[in-house]
């Protein structure tokens, strides 16, 4: 298949072969067939190789990094530099396998309807092409596409983003098809502007693009001026000429920064017609402020399910990650992980895996500093009252669940539903939907005001 009807659309046209040897982003597709019926012979789902069980997809998100007990005897300047390691360790727990699962499921079945050697694909292609030289603005008709929306709404630190990334890494970046003279991309990941406007979110989605195939499209649309129906029409156009199985919009909470009420609501207009006419399934990351936004109108978006991500629990899952970290230490002095240097840690970050890496991290620091070469309860406590001191109030605020201390911090609000008001605190949320939540948090908001 050619990547463009002309010369003209240079934008529109893939990777020439110098071009593509020199991004080096590209694998070559070797195509698995599918046990499921609805993916066979489709190229896209079977250059993506066989559905991944569990187990092996929590292996693949893993990542520990070296390390060696001989290290402990290098110069305490030497060992700051190897600490920086902790940055790199991931350990996927229950939810974070869930929601990785589930984007894979979504770019699988994303592509049922979009085979590549079908007739309806190369007919979208020309459909959208000639709307481009007509200047067109209505919307070409998609060819049925089974396409749905996610959202995955947590607590700062929790991970969102990051388990994106690795449960995405199953996939290439790009695949080039040689029979099929066309390229494919498994998930694009576009973080919203932090100013929340339209224009620069659908420039982010083409800057992306760019990067991974070497197109021209954000040079080429950030000159022009284009509707809100413009500017979905040429992402869907590229979506598909790429084969983009997945779009994830990173940080949607920046869309809070739009200027004025009106703004954020054309952003939230902007992203709910999107999903409803996007040709690939489309998932959405964002902070706990974010949740009011998402609430106000995403009653109109199909099938928004989301996952909704707190801080962990002390429980059996938090003590095998912690168990994990503590193999990385490197203070001359030995300290074995028992129960109170987990409470200890686990009081001071409240079950939010990024400041517990990053206090693990500080208290090897300090410990190295003092000459004491040794991690302790007393130093824990020590360095997180001057380490930590910024987040102090919101940790305290996730330690005694306060909905009102909760509500302070946009990023930490977790209002629960599955039981009463006076109980939300102490429940928990798995992927209820949106519209569910937005019911819980209006019926909480009314039992407050009565009392």
């Amino acid at each position: 298949m050619k990547a463009a009807p002309n010369d003209n659309e240079a934008p529109f046209r893939t990777l020439t072969e110098s071009a593509r040897a020199k991004t080096r982003l590209d694998v070559v597709a070797d195509y698995v067939p599918s046990e499921i019926p609805e993916y066979a012979g489709n190229e896209f789902i079977e250059a993506l190789g066989p559905i991944r069980s569990r187990k092996d997809l929590a292996k693949l998100m893993s990542y520990h990094p070296p390390f060696e007990h001989l290290e402990r005897q290098h110069p305490a300047h030497v060992r700051k530099h190897l600490m920086l390691r902790l940055k790199r360790l991931y350990e996927p727990l229950t939810d974070q396998n869930n929601i990785a699962q589930t984007l894979s499921e979504m770019i699988y079945s994303g592509y049922v309807h979009r085979t590549p050697s079908s007739p309806q694909f190369h007919q979208f292609l020309q459909q959208s092409y000639l709307a481009r030289l007509r200047g067109a603005t209505e919307q070409i008709e998609d060819v049925d596409p089974m396409c749905d929306s996610y959202a995955i709404i947590g607590v700062s630190g929790v991970g969102k983003s990051r388990l994106t990334r690795r449960g995405l890494a199953q996939f290439p970046k790009l695949i080039w098809h040689p029979k099929l003279r066309m390229y494919q991309i498994p998930y694009l990941i576009v973080e919203c502007p932090y100013n929340g406007t339209i224009r620069q979110l659908a420039l982010n989605f083409f800057s992306e693009l760019d990067k991974i195939a070497c197109t021209a499209y954000e040079v080429r649309f950030s000159k022009r001026h284009m509707t809100v129906e413009d500017l979905i029409r040429e992402i869907n156009a590229a979506a598909h000429l790429f084969g983009i199985g997945l779009i994830i919009i990173d940080e949607i909470q920046h869309a809070k920064a739009a200027s004025g009420g009106s703004s954020e609501q054309k952003f939230l207009n902007f992203i709910v017609r999107f999903v409803n006419t996007s040709v690939a399934p489309v998932v959405m990351i964002g902070t706990m402020s974010s949740l009011e936004m998402l609430q106000s109108d995403f009653r109109q978006a199909r099938r928004t399910i989301g996952a909704l991500l707190s801080n962990h629990k002390q429980d059996q899952e938090w003590n095998q990650f912690l168990k994990i970290l503590w193999d990385y230490q490197w203070t001359k002095k030995v300290c074995p992980l028992n129960q109170d240097l987990n409470n200890a840690i686990y009081e001071r970050t409240q079950g939010v895996l990024d400041l517990a890496v990053k206090l693990y991290q500080y208290v090897q620091r300090r410990a190295i500093d003092c000459k004491s070469e040794e991690i302790d309860v007393k130093l824990i406590h020590l360095v997180a009252d001057e380490e930590l001191t910024r987040v102090a109030p919101m940790v305290d605020a996730l330690k005694t669940g306060d909905i009102a201390k909760l509500a302070k911090y946009g990023d930490l609000t977790l209002p629960e539903f599955k039981i009463s008001a006076t109980d939300m605190k102490n429940s928990e949320v798995h992927g209820i939907s949106l519209n569910q939540l937005r019911d819980a948090i209006k019926v909480y908001g009314e039992e407050r005001d009565l009392n």
